[in-house]
This record gives structure tokens, C-alpha cells and sequence, in this order.
């Protein structure tokens, strides 16, 4: 097995419907874990997990509901945010376990708070982990950003493999989204980021962009396996294109090309923006942007500035109205700024896919998202393009529309092919047997 010679101890949401118990900060929710022969012991590590609404928490929730069918599953995380607007209502299955640790709870909303969340769970991770009575594998994420890191310490003093699970590759991803500027601090951190991933037994590369970035961080060949990440609800395809919501919003009888998700600094509004300007003066195309996050307001105080009268800004919807909500446009953009591919690779992509939705990549050619829009034929690929040319295919697609359809039927059979969901929980149960064998 891949890995530098640790040993090892002896030893969708939508699917989820059963019961769960309450916890206290610090204190375990226990499963009943009585099921004849002893299962494996899996320690899942993140600081988001249900009822977090963050896009990581929600697909960890997935999986490991999924994952504690096979294994004694228990989840290592923060207590939930106090300040999220939505409420989950989902149900966790009785036999998982959640440990909630007594890190700090502030608004994660203020960079202060949001900080001190992070340090403080770092600090009581390894900890846990040393205190904690048995474990044969540990699956840790990267958030927040180090927490692979301290988890790495813990595991090489106990003797525990572990599969790191990359997420964004931090801090590259900060960097080259021009939040940080390169510094020795940075490389310090980025070496303690590769030490994390050379200790690894296994390296998840969330698509084939990103396992090229592993390898320069010092992950070998045989470590890495791609697992893409999936959407964690069951979007309906072929929802009509004149739906209530879309008719509720007044985006019938015209054009639509739509960013719904995150507004974070990876995106790249500026392109958006920039090919918004050269569409102003149809009013038959318009650009919706759904959602919120930490440059929502930014970006419509630059649309503003611009003059941009056919750009709309909505909030996030519930998560039980995403296939209305991506149905109603033409065309859903997936974007990435300049020299991210690799480092991330967004989720959202996943569930444009499902609803059969045809894709506008503001991404580069080399990225995964590029890669999927190819192999599906279901959209275009910005790829270095000028935003005036983007204008004009948007321009030439609205007189087409045989081609979005057609586009469309691609991306749904593309998706029923590839079955990202299940294909995603086969290849994380047959990867954690293999490391913890």
C-alpha cells in the first residue's frame, strides 16, 4: 500500500432518513454499532459537518451517512454555526457517531472569528486524536486550512493511516486567488501542507487537474486516486425551462445565462462582468447571479459602477428548490480565475450536470471543469477567450437554441452515465478497505 511505512492498528442526503441523537460541545453521539462481526473502525475529520450548510459539510454528511452502512463511522468535527440563515432538516442514520469538540463558535462571517474557529479546532484535533481509544483510518479533509497537518501528527505518533482528502490545495489556492501574497510564512506553510500529503497512505484528487498539482507537492503516483466530488441532492432533469421560479423571477421570454452558488474570491466575477458589459445594450440577455458570500458585495457594487442594468442579483434559494433554480436559465456558468486550475474544482459543477443543464466554463482549457464540458459536449469553454468573443457566442446561442438543447440531452446522458454519487461511494469504501486492510 502507498504511504511511507506507518503501521496499522489490528484492527445524499436525500437517502438518509433516520434517526439522531443531540450532542453537547465535547460530548459523542453514539451509534449502535451492534452488527455481529466487528467492522472497521473509520475517524472522518473536518471542522463542517451536518447541520452546516457549507458545500464540504454537506457532501461529508453524504458520505458518511453512506459510509456508516459498511463501517463503525465515527464524524470529529466543530459544533455548527449558530449564525447560518437555513436550517437542515435532515435525519442522520443511528448507527453514526458525531463527536462535537470544545473549539471556539463565533460568527464565521468576520475574519476574527472565523480565524479563532479555525485555531481552536486545530488545537483540540490532535488531541482528540491522541485520547481517542481506537481507530484503524482516519479520512480528514482540509478544512480549515493546516487541519491535515495537525491530524498527520497525531496519526505518526499513533501509528494510524490516514487518507487525505483534497479539497483545495491551501496555500496555493489563497495565493493564486490574491488573498495572500507569497512569503516565507506561505512556504512554511505549503511545506507542512506537503508533509501531510507525503505521510499520506491514500491522496484524493478531486479531478485530473488537481493529481497533476498533487505530484508537484510531493504526492507519488500510486497514492493518489481521483475521486470527483458529486452533488449531494437529487436534482430532477429536464425540469421546463419556464418554471415557477423562473416565471416567479421574471427570466421567462428571454436569454439567460446564471451563476448560482458561492460568490467567493476563486470565482471570477471580473470576466462575468466584463462580457455583462458587452451585452448591455441586448435586452433579450440577462445575468443572474444567485447566492451570497464574502465578494457578493463587491461584485454588485462593480456592476453598479458599470452601469450593468442587465445584471440581477438574487439570494440563495432553498437547497429543495435547485433544480427550479438551475432550470430556468440557458446557460449555468462554472467559473475559476486565472491559474486555479487544480487547486480547486467547484462542486456546483456537479449538480448543473444532473439537471441537465447546458455549461458556459469561465475556466481555463486545462482544468477539470473544461475537461467535463468536452467529454459531456455540453456547453462552451471560455479558455483564454476575450470577453467580447464570450459576448458573441452568448449573442449567437440565443438565436440557436437547437444548440442548447442539444447540449442539454448530452450533459443528461452524460451524467446518467456517469452516476457521479454512487461511483463517488464505491471508490471512497473500496479505497478506506484497502488502507486500513
Amino acid at each position: 500500500m502507498p504511504g511511507n511505512g506507518r503501521s496499522r492498528p489490528a484492527a445524499g442526503l436525500g437517502s438518509v432518513s433516520m434517526g439522531r441523537h443531540c450532542t453537547q460541545a465535547g460530548i459523542s453521539i453514539q451509534a449502535n454499532l451492534g452488527r455481529g462481526k466487528e467492522m472497521k473502525r473509520i475517524l472522518i475529520v473536518d471542522r463542517y459537518f451536518y447541520p452546516d450548510l457549507q458545500a464540504t459539510a454537506v457532501l461529508l454528511t453524504d458520505l458518511a451517512s453512506h459510509l456508516s452502512n459498511h463501517f463503525a463511522v465515527e464524524v470529529m468535527c466543530g459544533a455548527p454555526s449558530k449564525f447560518q440563515d437555513e436550517k437542515s432538516t435532515l435525519k442522520l442514520p443511528a448507527q453514526l457517531k458525531v463527536t462535537q469538540l470544545p473549539a471556539t463558535n463565533f460568527n464565521q462571517h468576520h475574519l476574527l472569528g472565523r480565524l479563532a474557529n479555525y485555531f481552536s479546532f486545530l488545537c483540540c484535533v490532535p488531541l482528540a486524536i491522541l485520547f481517542h481509544a481506537r481507530v484503524d483510518l482516519i479520512l480528514v479533509q482540509t478544512t480549515p486550512p493546516l487541519l491535515s497537518f495537525a491530524v498527520s501528527l497525531a496519526c505518526r505518533v499513533k501509528r494510524i493511516p490516514y487518507i487525505y482528502v483534497c479539497q483545495d490545495l491551501f496555500p496555493f489556492t489563497a495565493i493564486k486567488s490574491g488573498l495572500i501574497h507569497e512569503s516565507f510564512l506561505t512556504q512554511c506553510l505549503a511545506d507542512l501542507n506537503r508533509s501531510a500529503i507525503r505521510h499520506a497512505s491514500y491522496v484524493v484528487a478531486l479531478g485530473r487537474d488537481m493529481a497533476k498539482r498533487l505530484k508537484t507537492c510531493g504526492a507519488q503516483e500510486e497514492q493518489i486516486k481521483v475521486i470527483p466530488n458529486w452533488t449531494d441532492v437529487t436534482p430532477k432533469a429536464g425540469i421546463e425551462r419556464d418554471n415557477p421560479f423562473a416565471k416567479a423571477q421574471q427570466l421567462t421570454g428571454c436569454f439567460v445565462v446564471m451563476h448560482a452558488g458561492n460568490f467567493g474570491y476563486v470565482q471570477d466575477f471580473d470576466f462575468l462582468l466584463e462580457v455583462a458589459e458587452h451585452l448591455k445594450e441586448d435586452t433579450q440577455i440577462k445575468i443572474v447571479l444567485i447566492g451570497g458570500g464574502a465578494v457578493r458585495g463587491a461584485v454588485a457594487g462593480k456592476a453598479k459602477e458599470k452601469g450593468l442594468s442587465n445584471v440581477y442579483f438574487l439570494p440563495f434559494q432553498e437547497r429543495t428548490e435547485v433544480s427550479l433554480v438551475l432550470g430556468s436559465a440557458d446557460l449555468q456558468v462554472v467559473s475559476l480565475k486565472k491559474g486555479l486550475s487544480g487547486y480547486s474544482v467547484p462542486s456546483k459543477t456537479y449538480a448543473i450536470l444532473a439537471c441537465g443543464k447546458a455549461l458556459l466554463g469561465a475556466v481555463e482549457k486545462d482544468s477539470e471543469v473544461a475537461y467535463l464540458i468536452e467529454e459531456a459536449q455540453g456547453g462552451l469553454v471560455t479558455g483564454g477567450k476575450t470577453a467580447e468573443a464570450v459576448a458573441e457566442e452568448i449573442k449567437q446561442l440565443k438565436s440557436e437554441p437547437h444548440r442548447i438543447k442539444t447540449w442539454e440531452e448530452n450533459v443528461r446522458r452524460f451524467a446518467q452515465k456517469k452516476n457521479f454519487r454512487e461511483a463517488a461511494f464505491e471508490a471512497y469504501e473500496r479505497l478506506i478497505r484497502e488502507a486500513s486492510a
